[in-house]
């Protein structure tokens, strides 16, 4: 992914320091971060002709392997906050489903008044809490925004919550749920107004969010008209989306999240015909290098209709989009039903086939 959705920017970037100040010494978060790194090193070396797909899946097989040792030695060192806590880190970012995962973050609620003096390094575990895959992660989030002693850590743990319910939401098609996020965001606005996070005050990220959500590109409004010019130069306005399901594909050819969706949205393609699905990417490469795309796709047997949205971004600006890939798909009548940022896989299939589903 080329840059970060808004209201990921905000999370991730506060990690970054947190991640290079790394205890001193052989601590036991070190060595196992060390054979971990060691094994995803072996898998990018030996395995160079792997498609952008086949690695991902590898890389996810090393991570389960390893969620529930990570989680051992967190259990394991619950007096010692850096280890515990860089393994919370860890677990937020790379952890895979499961039983451990869970558990990891049962951990934190039960020992979150343990966290006294890294609060920083707390925080910046939370930077991929909106999309890690547990449900623990909501309450848990809920109970350190309503009990823990620290305003700061308050503040970033509503705001966190805010954005995974924004996520959650937006990936269901839930306008409830996007209300309730909407009300969580306002609620950092009015009770955090002096707190920040890596990327400055809590409450102007927030009211970013709350335009996300109350925007003409929000999900259940009505798909806006899209004017552009397509990548073999001829001029296309799509005015009118009623009567298909249709998949918004905003993209790059060197975003590699982004390629290693094209197989998703080829098989996708190749099982609904024309008059019930139509794909659309909304292309961010550079004017000089289209030519290039152009002999990609050939190759590789893509045949969709690509808009080039040139350097004032006209499109990707409309639509309120902060990364690419980002996915929109707009239903039988014309109305935005699903929005998702990044390689979400069959996740894509799964939002078209319910849509196609609703004509039949």
């Amino acid at each position: 992914m080329k840059q970060a959705p808004y209201f990921v920017v905000v999370l991730f970037t506060a990690a970054l320091p947190v991640l290079a100040r790394q205890p001193e010494g052989k601590t036991p978060y070190q060595l196992l971060h060390a054979d971990w790194k060691q094994e995803i090193r072996k898998l990018e070396e030996a395995s160079p002709a792997l498609s952008a797909i086949e690695l991902r899946h590898k890389r996810h097989q090393i991570n389960t392997q390893f969620t529930p040792r990570f989680v051992a030695i967190a259990e394991a060192n619950l007096d010692d906050e850096n280890v515990w806590l860089y393994c919370l880190l860890w677990g937020s970012r790379y952890g895979t489903p499961g039983q451990s995962l869970d558990k990891l973050f049962d951990l934190l609620a039960n020992n979150i008044d343990k966290v006294r003096y890294r609060a920083v390094l707390l925080v910046g575990a939370m930077d991929d809490m909106p999309s890690t895959s547990s449900d623990r992660v909501g309450p848990t989030l809920a109970m350190i925004a309503s009990k823990h002693a620290s305003e700061y850590v308050r503040g970033n743990a509503l705001f966190t919550l805010a954005c995974r319910t924004k996520r959650i939401a937006e990936t269901r098609g839930d306008p409830v749920g996007c209300s309730e996020a909407e009300k969580l965001l306002q609620r950092v606005t009015l009770e955090y107004p002096k707190i920040r996070n890596g990327n400055g005050l809590l409450s102007a990220s927030a009211a970013r969010l709350v335009e996300d959500l109350r925007s003409p590109v929000a999900i259940t409004k009505m798909a806006p008209n899209i004017s552009g010019v397509t990548i073999s130069g001829d001029p296309i306005r799509i005015k009118d989306y009623k009567g298909r399901v249709t998949l918004l594909s905003f993209s790059a050819h060197w975003c590699a999240p982004c390629v290693a969706m094209h197989s998703v949205q080829k098989k996708l393609q190749e099982t609904f015909p024309a008059d019930q699905l139509r794909i659309i990417e909304i292309n961010a490469d550079e004017i000089n290098s289209l030519e290039a795309v152009q002999e990609k796709m050939k190759a590789d047997g893509l045949n969709w209709v690509v808009i080039v949205d040139g350097q004032e971004r006209a499109i990707t600006k409309a639509w309120r989009v902060d990364a690419h890939p980002t996915y929109c798909v707009v239903d039988l009548d014309g109305r935005i039903r699903y929005r998702g940022v990044g390689a979400i896989g069959d996740q894509l299939a799964d939002w078209v086939e319910a849509l196609v589903r609703d004509e039949e």
